[in-house]
């Protein structure tokens, strides 16, 4: 699948979401987060790490959560990929999350189609995916060309922009004199 949307969104933080609710629910699935920089990949894993290091998670975790890499008690595990097509190949996986694609490496993106593969994982049947996650930085790069695929059905598409994540305008602000105007039209007013 594809998610596109604005910077801020909450791409990533939704992708920690994903990953958490896959360690914890499919027991020894593994995952991987490979993002278009390895600081946009600590990120992703960061979020995570603060989750599992949480009272409420952190009797979940087998050994210790390190820099790169977690285990859970129920064989699940998640590690930070490097952008780097050696990084990338060998790997066999159940889920492999890339955020921010539009900055990755065209042969890194080619080299990540083949490193996933379906299987049961405890009494879960996980369909080998990848998910990429990306704002659109630059007209006909990578994730142009995502968005062209799930047009033509071949891959499915989630977006959302900034009208669909703005908190709803206080009634005293007027619509008539705000910056906005020309793209909202007055909807944050109404927003839910």
């Amino acid at each position: 699948c594809v998610v596109w949307a604005n910077r801020g969104g909450g791409k990533t933080q939704l992708g920690v979401i994903a990953t958490l609710l896959d360690l914890l629910f499919k027991p020894g699935i593994q995952v991987r987060i490979l993002a278009g920089s390895f600081e946009q990949s600590s990120k992703m894993y960061d979020y995570l790490r603060r989750l599992l290091e949480s009272d409420l998670l952190a009797d979940r975790v087998d050994g210790r959560v390190t820099g790169r890499r977690v285990t859970l008690t129920n064989g699940s595990r998640v590690e930070v990929l490097s952008q780097s097509e050696r990084s990338v190949r060998g790997q066999r996986v159940h889920r492999l999350r890339c955020d921010e694609v539009e900055l990755f490496d065209d042969a890194v993106w080619q080299a990540a189609q083949m490193v996933t593969r379906s299987a049961w994982c405890g009494e879960v049947f996980v369909h080998g995916s990848i998910e990429a996650l990306s704002t659109m930085h630059r007209p006909w790069g990578l994730m142009q060309t995502l968005v062209d695929d799930a047009a033509a059905g071949r891959r499915r598409l989630f977006r959302w922009n900034l009208l669909d994540v703005l908190e709803r305008c206080p009634p005293a602000r007027a619509c008539e004199s705000c910056p906005l105007w020309e793209d909202c039209g007055g909807r944050a007013k109404n927003a839910r």
